[in-house]
């Protein structure tokens, strides 16, 4: 097994912002990059998972640190390795660095396996995906996750977002990297470029398609924002975190 995948990557216009800085969204995306070419080294991918299991993966959670600054066209070294997995969660982590070995950011993810017929989660053992032997069992360094505080009680509605074919992936439905785009469009350009996110954490609660519509509710912390997309029925889609 190869037990982590290591590439060369350069950041494009579609990882940073207006200010060159690499963004969670950036993050996210480079970390379902990874994810899914490791996963066709370890035939753990989406085809293969769907031809030999019937399941389909999802991110349940991600967390990412940013060390240091990367702009835009900056050559870097990113590398990601899958965890032992548990009953029903299985772990990648990831780390981002410059050339010379400077560290740009850490990512921990959480992910699990749905059934494509009923959608509900499947225990790891069920499925053809291997065993933990010979896994890496160190961390990125991207620290605990948070518990997923979805109450809006109070919180700030900023704005409505219509669910629409660009957003979809793969799965039929909305695109993790989309629900930080959402996260992040609460505030205005100027507000990120005086405040740049140390870090992020995002938990993915439900499945949201084309149609649905998302309202979004902000809320300053201690150390920063929590942000809850709300589908119209009144449940939570995504609770996302940004410490500043």
């Amino acid at each position: 097994m190869t037990t982590e995948l290591v590439l060369d990557y350069t950041l494009s216009t579609d990882d940073v912002d207006a200010s060159a800085r690499l963004t969670a969204q950036g993050l996210l995306s480079l970390l379902q990059r990874m994810a899914t070419a490791h996963g066709r080294e370890l035939a753990v991918d989406f085809e293969t998972m769907r031809d030999k299991s019937n399941v389909y993966w999802v991110v349940t959670k991600v967390r990412g640190v940013f060390e240091s600054a990367a702009g835009w066209n900056v050559p870097l070294k990113v590398e990601t390795w899958p965890l032992p997995s548990g009953r029903i969660t299985c772990e990648r982590d990831m780390t981002v660095k410059t050339a010379g070995g400077e560290t740009v950011a850490r990512v921990a993810s959480e992910w699990c396996l749905l059934d494509w017929d009923t959608h509900r989660i499947r225990k790891v053992e069920s499925t053809c995906f291997p065993a933990g032997d010979g896994m890496r069992t160190d961390r990125a360094g991207a620290g605990e996750f948070l518990r997923a505080n979805r109450k809006t009680d109070e919180m700030e509605l900023v704005y409505d977002h219509l669910v629409r074919y660009t957003d979809m992936d793969l799965n039929r439905h909305t695109n993790n990297v989309v629900y930080a785009k959402l996260a992040m469009d609460t505030k205005p350009f100027a507000f990120w470029e005086e405040n740049p996110p140390r870090w992020f954490e995002i938990h993915f609660l439900r499945e949201s398609h084309e149609g649905d519509v998302i309202s979004l509710y902000q809320q300053s912390t201690e150390d920063g924002l929590r942000i809850v997309g709300v589908k119209q029925d009144g449940e939570a889609v995504f609770v996302f975190y940004v410490g500043l």
